[in-house]
């Protein structure tokens, strides 16, 4: 966790100063799939610094690609896909957890 500390305060520096330039936007788009990316339940591994949570991922690659990555686009339709399988799945408990975090990004 304290590694990502410097992206974020960049990115709270940068949006705090007004007008960004479609470099600065570039960079934090970049940022937010780096960080989606450590919240996305698909890369999810022992020891990594967060725990898997679908929600932030989803909110973090929809601002990524708000900034223009085709790249935060794509994963974000992944993360969508495999959420709408879990929610259709048996295990009521991922299927729950799954139409939650759905929701919590406004997709039925």
């Amino acid at each position: 966790f304290l590694a990502l500390l410097p992206v974020v305060a960049l990115s709270v520096w940068l949006a705090g100063i007004g007008s960004l330039s479609d470099k600065d936007t570039k960079a934090i788009g970049q940022e937010s799939v780096a960080l989606a990316r450590l919240y996305d339940p698909a890369n999810a591994r022992d020891g990594a610094p967060l725990r898997p949570n679908p929600e932030r991922a989803l909110s973090e690659y929809a601002q990524a690609a708000d900034s223009g990555l085709a790249e935060a686009r794509t994963a974000r339709d992944a993360l969508v896909a495999r959420l709408k399988h879990q929610a259709a799945g048996a295990d009521t408990t991922l299927a729950e957890a799954a139409r939650a975090a759905l929701r919590a990004a406004g997709i039925d």
